[in-house]
């Protein structure tokens, strides 16, 4: 999963892309992802390699994933 930090802030839309795992949980990983627009997560997520991830997920991870959806109340650059 780590391969696909770099490609991914390389596409447009793409403002922030980090992979985290979990220091009390080892195993435990987090993808934290900010997009200019849903327009462009949408073409993110139709990417072949993204494709195929969603297709054989379940074959290296233990649980699917938990995805949440989260609304930016104070982006950089915001006016205080």
């Amino acid at each position: 999963m780590l391969s696909f930090v770099e490609p991914t802030r390389e596409e447009p839309g793409c403002l922030e892309y980090h992979f985290h795992e979990d220091r009390n949980e080892p195993g435990v990983f987090v993808f934290y992802e900010a997009w200019r627009s849903q327009a462009d997560l949408d073409a993110h997520l139709a990417l072949p390699h993204m494709r195929a991830f969603w297709e054989t997920r379940m074959d290296y991870l233990e649980s699917d994933l938990a995805i949440r959806f989260l609304t930016m109340h104070s982006p950089y650059g915001s006016a205080a």
